[in-house]
C-alpha cells in the first residue's frame, strides 16, 4: 500500500508541517519536571518544550565536539574610558575577520559598554577568540553564547572556492 500525501513509508504522519511524532516513557519525577517546565517556561505545549531541549542538548554537543560551523554571539562589557581598549577591541575583531560577521554596541551607564559580536565559525576558534576579548584589560566580562547555524555559512568547505 502506497503512503499517503502525510506519512511516510511507515504510515507515520507529519501533519503536512515536517514534524514527526515520537513516543517517550519518562520517571514521574522527570514528567514532574517538565510539565513545570512547560508551565513556568512559556511553552505552548510539552512537545515544543522538549523540542527546545533536544535542540539545546544538540547544540552543546557540537560545542564540546565542534567540527562544524556554528552561528553565535560573543557577548562583552567593557569600560570604554580605559586607555586603548577600544583599539585592542578593534584589532581582536580585524585579526578575526573571517568569524566576526557584524557587532552593535549600547553604552549601559557612565563609561560602561556592552557590545555583542555576531560570530560563525568552528567552536574551538569561537571560544578562542572570547578568551581574546575577555583577556584585554578593561573588559570585564566576555560570555559565548553558539547556536545552531542560522546564517548561510560563509565559510567553503576544504578545498572549495575562495571568496575574495
Amino acid at each position: 500500500m502506497k503512503p499517503s500525501l502525510n506519512e511516510d513509508e511507515n504510515g507515520r504522519s507529519d501533519n503536512g508541517r515536517g514534524l514527526q511524532r515520537i513516543s517517550v516513557s519518562i520517571p514521574q519525577e522527570t514528567f514532574e519536571m517538565l510539565e513545570e517546565l512547560v508551565a513556568d517556561g512559556g511553552y505552548d505545549n510539552r512537545s515544543k518544550a522538549v523540542a527546545d531541549l533536544i535542540t539545546q542538548a544538540a547544540v552543546n554537543l557540537r560545542e564540546e565536539h565542534g567540527d562544524k560551523i556554528m552561528a553565535g554571539t560573543i557577548t562583552i562589557i567593557y569600560d570604554q574610558s580605559r586607555r586603548g581598549v577600544a583599539d585592542r577591541l578593534a584589532r581582536t575583531k580585524s585579526l578575526n575577520i573571517r568569524e566576526v560577521i557584524s557587532s552593535f554596541q549600547v553604552l549601559l551607564f557612565e563609561n560602561k559598554m556592552l557590545e555583542t559580536i555576531l560570530v560563525q565559525g568552528k567552536p574551538p576558534v569561537l571560544k578562542r577568540i572570547k578568551e581574546n576579548f575577555a583577556s584585554i584589560k578593561g573588559v570585564a566580562f566576555a560570555r559565548l553564547t553558539l547556536t545552531q547555524t542560522v546564517i548561510p555559512p560563509l565559510h567553503q568547505p576544504e578545498g572549495g572556492p575562495q571568496l575574495d
